[in-house]
């Protein structure tokens, strides 16, 4: 598990927002953050702060199969916290901290 607080993270993926990411089946999709929800262009789809701080939790992860049953749009939440524009943050603070 990461030691570091996921706020560093929540904030890189807010930095993110409007880049195009790439789900693992490879189709491409773009985020927008507002407040503390996260809205999924391809699916339309409204993903709270929570779900990814509860995937977070759980890192490293190998696949989206892992959160499924855990939350909410879990291939997107899986592509955004692995990406390495996002999962580069948090090994940056593993390391300085």
């Amino acid at each position: 598990m990461m030691t570091h607080s996921f706020n560093s993270i929540w904030l890189q993926i807010v930095a993110c927002q409007g880049q195009r990411f790439r789900t693992v089946k490879g189709f491409p999709f773009t985020y927008e953050v507002k407040g503390q929800v996260l809205r999924v262009s391809r699916a339309k789809q409204n993903l709270p702060r929570s779900e990814f701080e509860k995937a977070y939790k759980l890192m490293p992860l190998t696949g989206p199969g892992q959160i499924n049953r855990i939350v909410r749009g879990p291939a997107y939440v899986y592509v955004i916290l692995t990406d390495p524009r996002i999962a580069g943050t948090a090994a940056q603070a593993e390391q300085e901290g």
